[in-house]
């Protein structure tokens, strides 16, 4: 079938396409066929490229979704356009529609970020759906009562499937499945009676801030990427089905070893012989042996598991930062004679919204009426159920655990106090300080390395130096620190301590000497076991425990006996504290101060590690947060710190167990590169999931 769609003047040029209607139409209202399908119509001709194009497409979009029963459009990579349409649509009517609609200027329709995203989408196929009176990219299928599948054209872009991620987080009500190739499937909680539109509307939210936050693009890192997977692809063939392809490998070997040769040439100036220097020159060894695929793997390996682990990582923060961000998108608010539903942005500070058993706190408020317990330990510190009467304060993102509240709304979004805890953490987590000792161990690694290279030449030529040499001391035990600094900071804040970074975690594991100062901090000393905090704290290493107080020593001596403390100071000013500070550090001691934000602050600076009782206001600048005056968070960080100590020992014995095996299985056994090579990232495995079991 053919139909002349004739166009407006100036606007997209006349064209004659073909119009091939499917299965699926209807002129029978009365007897509608149960296994019908959706109705289409497939355009085609060459002028359709024009009609798609970056000129006119938005003007072609206007036009089709003019016809009421349009249900989306889609074209193809070639310009071929498909329009799907709602059941029980008769085909005669609608190519008379549709031909008045491409001679006609028609509304412009609402689609979201329509130009933006389209010019993402390039030469890709794309498609657009109508969603109640909007049209959008996204696609939204109800799988079943409580799952949606959600697809858009962007969300296998790394940046914006991570933003999508990040804001499903927030919805109150919805869980991430899995993702697959059609998308993403989400689990809802038929409590909250979460609709495809406001899904949609959370949906359409992260593509806009993904449009408003696009990084530049950076041609390097993307091109490295691409040199050394073309360099592995090749590499089995060139050195088992054709040699002549060892030109493209060793065309390649230059460009991947020259931001190693770069940094080694600035190292070796100031007279250091480092990983980079090793690797030019392990890298420099193929142009003698001519044979790339161990030198490859190993290359992959390296550069792709810290890749898979930033995605774990990622993955593990985002669930986490989820308790703070969640919060419904509709609430009951009362009202004389009863209550209403209405959408949360209606909802004005000042109003009476009723919270019912089971439900997230929408924003920050204080309770009117009612009675309650709230599970807010994220937010508080508070290790249980919190009653709430009348007067008290309430959260976002808490969850009412039994009972009903009436409670007058005070903040939403980002006023809250959840929301600046989830920035604040989101921030400490991006100051990523792989553990100082596994980068020391790696680099002390570089020049002994060498030395076996030459050993390994000397003994059986420039195969088994590659081989005996080629251990990797620096992917598992830098990566595994990553993991598990991140798996300490999360569980050190489940319980009301927040690590500001990753760094001050090994300052905690040396520290020795705690000195507490109560002049502000009203501290709570009771612990979960017979002995005292000092005992606990005694046992993991500590030499010294100091009370300092600005009240009198009598009034601070039964406070001083209950810790535990060696020794208390009274009529104590903030110079003497630091004095106190500054003579421990002289005889060697790594000391923590314990206070208060506001009063402490120049004590937050003298000390190796701060650690202060958050005011309640703005989040204080020390090195770990205290929701809660609780002394006994002093033994957790403490024991925190030993165990960062402790696992960076393991990591470390781990990749010097399987790589130390390396070296000596080729240097006396004739063990081959790719024999290293599999033991070398059988160890970084076993770090790896060692690691991975802290995030959870």
């Amino acid at each position: 079938m053919t139909a002349l769609l004739s166009s407006a003047p100036n606007s997209v040029p006349s064209s004659s396409i073909k119009i091939h209607p499917s299965h699926g139409w209807t002129e029978d209202f009365l007897h509608p066929s149960k296994s019908r399908k959706t109705p289409t119509l497939r355009l085609e001709g060459k002028e359709l490229q024009t009609f798609t194009g970056e000129e006119h497409r938005r003007e072609f979009i206007d036009r089709c979704f003019s016809l009421p029963t349009l249900s989306s459009l889609e074209v193809s990579r070639n310009g071929k356009v498909t329009l799907y349409f709602f059941e029980k649509t008769k085909l005669s009517e609608t190519l008379r529609e549709l031909g008045t609609a491409m001679r006609q200027t028609a509304p412009v329709a609402p689609l979201a970020k329509g130009e933006e995203v389209l010019g993402l989408i390039g030469n890709k196929p794309w498609q657009i759906y109508r969603v109640g009176s909007h049209l959008s990219f996204w696609r939204i299928d109800e799988i079943n009562e409580d799952q949606f599948r959600c697809f858009h054209p962007l969300i296998k872009e790394p940046h914006f499937r991570d933003l999508i991620l990040d804001e499903i987080t927030t919805l109150a009500g919805v869980e991430l499945t899995r993702k697959d190739r059609q998308g993403i499937v989400l689990t809802k909680d038929l409590h909250y009676k979460v609709t495809s539109l406001c899904l949609l509307e959370t949906l359409e939210t992260a593509i806009a801030k993904g449009l408003h936050t696009l990084p530049e693009e950076n041609a390097l890192r993307n091109s490295h990427e691409a040199l050394v997977n073309a360099h592995f692809a090749v590499s089995p063939i060139s050195d088992y089905l054709f040699p002549p392809a060892r030109f493209l490998n060793a065309l390649f070997l230059p460009f991947l070893n020259f931001h190693h040769g770069k940094k080694a040439y600035h190292e070796l100036k100031r007279g250091v012989f480092s990983l980079n220097a090793l690797h030019t020159v392990m890298g420099s060894l193929g142009f003698v042996t001519l044979h790339f695929f161990g030198d490859a793997l190993m290359g992959w390996c390296s550069h792709h598991w810290p890749k898979l682990s930033t995605r774990l990582l990622l993955k593990r923060q985002r669930e986490f930062l989820s308790r703070f961000r969640r919060y419904p998108r509709s609430v009951w608010i009362g009202m004389k004679g009863g209550q209403k539903e209405v959408r949360l942005v209606d909802v004005q500070p000042g109003e009476l919204i009723v919270l019912r058993e089971g439900e997230i706190v929408p924003g920050d408020g204080v309770v009117h009426s009612g009675e309650g317990f709230i599970e807010e330990s994220w937010i508080t510190g508070h290790k249980d159920e919190v009653a709430k009467t009348s007067g008290d304060a309430v959260f976002a993102s808490s969850i009412v655990v039994r009972g009903e509240l009436k409670m007058t709304l005070r903040a939403i979004g980002p006023d809250t106090v959840a929301a600046q805890l989830a920035e604040w953490y989101k921030q400490a987590f991006e100051r990523r300080d792989p553990s100082v000792a596994a980068k020391e161990f790696a680099e002390s690694t570089a020049f002994p390395n060498f030395i076996v290279l030459l050993a390994g030449i000397f003994r059986g030529g420039v195969h088994m130096g590659k081989a005996a040499a080629h251990a990797d001391y620096h992917t598992g035990p830098v990566i595994a620190a990553e993991m598990a600094n991140a798996g300490t900071m999360m569980q050190c804040a489940g319980v009301g301590a927040m690590i500001s970074t990753p760094a001050i975690l090994p300052h905690l594991g040396y520290a020795d000497c705690f000195i507490i100062d109560d002049s502000s901090a009203d501290w709570q000393a009771n612990t979960s076991t017979p002995q005292t905090i000092g005992e606990q704290l005694r046992k993991l290493g500590v030499k010294e425990i100091v009370l300092v107080s600005h009240r009198p020593s009598e009034k601070i001596s039964a406070l001083a006996k209950q810790i535990g403390a060696d020794v208390h100071f009274g009529r104590q000013t903030t110079s003497d504290k630091i004095e106190l500070i500054r003579q421990r550090q002289l005889f060697g001691n790594k000391v923590v101060y314990m206070g208060d934000a506001e009063s402490g602050a120049p004590l937050v600076e003298a000390a190796d590690v701060s650690i202060v009782v958050s005011n309640g206001a703005a989040l204080p600048q020390a090195d770990v947060i205290l929701l809660q005056p609780d002394l006994e968070k002093a033994v957790l960080l403490k024991t925190a710190g030993t165990r960062n100590m402790g696992n960076d020992r393991t990591n470390i014995n781990t990749s010097l167990v399987f790589n130390f095996t390396c070296t000596v299985g080729a240097l006396f056994f004739s063990l081959p590169i790719l024999g290293v090579a599999a033991l070398t990232n059988l160890g970084i495995f076993i770090n790896y999931r060692r690691a991975a079991q802290s995030l959870r």
